[in-house]
């Protein structure tokens, strides 16, 4: 609870105080390694690299995120961590798409899909094949995009869990915004 916490603190005050977020986010890491629980490290290593990835804008962050991704990506496959190992590549995948590396993103995105298709994790296999329908988007291959965004929400529908079904249909009303279809995107 305590690492996910100072995640949350750390990310809040990323734009208002990167100290204060850096010095949470340091906190977390420490935490995490002392605990000696590899899940955690990992978890406490992508949290921080949301945290970058969130904040945007400057090449900086987007550096740190890639650099936190990695060592969560090392950490996770050396210790057969899939579903973070699946993580990991969504990450990587979404700095790719910020850095205009397209194919790079989807070969990520395609690796974290196959894992998480193995999984028992529902929210992951949700998260993973909307990630890769972000990637043929900026690709601007939509039809690919819908496929994986349907997918991902028929999941959703068949969880029937809140959260993840918002997250799904915030996605698809995005979609259809970039369509200009902004009654179906309504609905």
């Amino acid at each position: 609870e305590k690492i996910t916490v100072l995640g949350e603190l750390a990310a809040f005050y990323t734009s208002l105080n990167q100290s204060q977020s850096d010095d949470y986010g340091r906190q977390q890491l420490e935490i995490a390694e002392l605990s000696r629980d590899r899940k955690l490290m990992a978890k406490a290593l992508l949290s921080n690299a949301n945290r970058h990835l969130n904040f945007g804008g400057m090449q900086e962050h987007l550096n740190k995120a890639n650099e936190y991704t990695l060592k969560a990506l090392e950490l996770s496959k050396s210790n057969h961590l899939d579903e973070y190992t699946s993580w990991s590549y969504m990450y990587l995948a979404r700095v790719a798409r910020v850095n205009g590396e397209g194919d790079k993103a989807l070969n990520y995105n395609n690796l974290a899909v196959s894992l998480a298709m193995n999984s028992e994790n529902d929210s992951l296999k949700i998260y993973s094949l909307n990630s890769l329908g972000n990637t043929y988007i900026n690709r601007n291959e939509k039809l690919l995009a819908f496929r994986n965004y349907l997918q991902a929400l028929n999941l959703a529908e068949a969880t029937k869990r809140y959260t993840l079904l918002e997250s799904c249909y915030i996605v698809m009303a995005n979609f259809y915004s970039g369509l200009e279809d902004y009654e179906k995107a309504k609905d």
